[in-house]
C-alpha cells in the first residue's frame, strides 16, 4: 500500500511540474556506481524537477519510463547531466555492491566468507570476461547516444577541471568526473543550472559501508589479465575523459 501510494505521488508530483507548471525536467543520465544517485537525491532537496535515468529502453520503471516515452523519444526539451567514473573503478564499485546485496550468489558467499581472492577471481571472470563489460565501456554509444542522438566524443572535454559543457546541442548538458572535489562539482552544477546554495552529500560509499575494509582490500590487491586493461584503457570512454596520467597509474596498479 505505501509503494502504491508512494507512486501516485510521484505521478501527480511529475505531471504538475510537467504540464501545469512547464518546467523543464532536469535528467541525470548516468550509469550506476558513478555517484548518481546522490546527485539526484541532492537535486531534489533543493527544489528542482529531477530524474534519474541509467539505461536507455532497458529501464522502463516509473519515472525512468516518463522520460524515455514523453522526452527523448519525442525529442521534448530536457536539461542533462550525466557524469563519468574510471571504468575499472566502476566496474569494480557495481560489482561489489551486486555481491554484497546477493544479487551474485558466487560473489555473495565469498563476500560473506571476507574471501579477497575468489571476490577477485569471480569479478575477473562474471564482469570483465563477459559481455557486462561492454555494457559498462560502450554505454555512452548504446545507452546515452541512443536515448540523445548525442556523441559525447565529437565534443571536447577539460580533462584538467574534470568537467565541461556541451551546449550546441538537442540538449543542453553537463558532463562531470566523479573524481571532482564535491564542492567544485555543486558549484559547476549550481553554474549549470542558474541555482544557489546547492551542495552535494555522497551516499551509498564504499567509506561509509560495513564491508569498507574488505573492498579496501579487494581493490589494493586486484590483478587484471594484460588483454582486458588494454581494452579498458584504450575505449573511448577512457580516451575522452581521462588524462594520460591516470591511465598510466590505473595500468600500473592493476598489472
Amino acid at each position: 500500500m505505501i509503494k502504491v501510494l508512494s507512486s501516485i505521488s510521484k505521478v501527480i508530483w511529475t505531471c504538475k511540474n510537467y504540464y501545469l507548471s512547464r518546467k523543464t525536467p532536469v535528467v541525470v543520465f548516468a550509469p550506476g556506481r558513478v555517484g548518481s544517485m546522490a546527485l539526484h537525491k541532492n537535486l531534489l532537496e533543493a527544489g528542482v524537477f529531477a530524474f534519474k535515468v541509467e539505461f536507455y529502453l532497458k529501464d522502463t520503471r516509473g519515472l525512468s519510463n516518463f522520460i524515455q516515452t514523453f522526452v527523448f523519444k519525442r525529442k521534448q526539451p530536457a536539461i542533462i547531466i550525466t557524469i563519468v567514473r574510471d571504468p575499472l573503478t566502476m566496474m569494480a564499485t557495481y560489482f561489489f555492491s551486486k555481491a554484497s546485496a546477493g544479487h551474485l550468489s558466487d560473489a555473495h558467499r565469498a563476500w560473506k566468507n571476507n574471501d579477497v581472492e575468489s571476490l577477485q577471481e569471480i569479478f575477473i571472470r562474471d564482469v570483465l570476461q563477459t559481455d557486462r563489460l561492454d555494457s559498462h565501456l560502450y554505454w555512452f554509444e548504446r545507452d546515452f547516444k541512443s536515448a540523445t542522438g548525442i556523441n559525447v566524443y565529437a565534443y571536447p572535454f577539460n580533462k584538467t577541471s574534470k568537467f565541461d559543457y556541451i551546449s550546441n546541442t538537442t540538449y543542453p548538458i553537463l558532463l562531470l568526473r566523479t573524481e571532482m572535489d564535491d564542492t567544485v562539482k555543486a558549484s559547476a552544477v549550481s553554474e549549470f543550472l542558474h541555482i544557489k546554495e546547492f551542495a552535494i552529500t555522497r551516499e551509498n560509499t564504499r567509506s561509509h559501508k560495513e564491508d569498507a575494509e574488505l573492498y579496501k582490500a579487494f581493490n589494493a590487491s586486484l590483478k587484471i589479465p594484460t588483454d582486458i586493461l588494454k581494452k579498458i584503457y584504450t575505449a573511448p570512454v577512457s580516451q575522452h575523459f581521462l588524462t594520460e596520467e591516470e591511465i598510466a597509474a590505473a595500468i600500473t596498479k592493476y598489472s
